[in-house]
């Protein structure tokens, strides 16, 4: 689902968890996250919380050591300044960021019949 791109929208930390969210730092073999880790790799889910974010932007993806979310591509016309002043923490830019290819006509026809029947892609939060 796509995510409108404010930064009162993203904050730097959560006060609370409520989900599995993103694993950060290392753990000890025998604590809560060594037993959650666990059992995520006995069925199959191998990675807490999301792989990528989708945003009327960008799309973004996490680095693999730090957690840290990363601009992967551009939407046309989008620069790189315009995701910076739109979200409201540090993100890691690569030197070079591509270009978002178009979604296919099944990719479409997925996302509205299938993914997002109410169109709340269309809508802000």
């Amino acid at each position: 689902m796509a995510i409108i791109c404010d930064p009162d929208f993203y904050i730097p930390t959560m006060p609370r968890k409520t989900g599995t969210g993103r694993e950060s730092g290392l753990h000890n073999r025998h604590g809560p996250r060594a037993r959650r880790a666990q059992g995520k790799a006995r069925t199959g889910h191998t990675r807490g919380g999301p792989e990528k974010v989708f945003t009327n932007l960008a799309v973004m993806g996490f680095e693999e050591n730090t957690g840290l979310m990363r601009l992967e591509t551009l939407h046309p016309g989008v620069a790189v300044e315009d995701v910076k002043a739109n979200t409201g923490f540090d993100l890691a830019i690569p030197e070079k960021v591509l270009e978002t290819e178009p979604p296919t006509v099944e990719q479409v026809e997925l996302i509205r019949n299938k993914i997002d029947l109410h169109g709340l892609r269309k809508q802000r939060f």
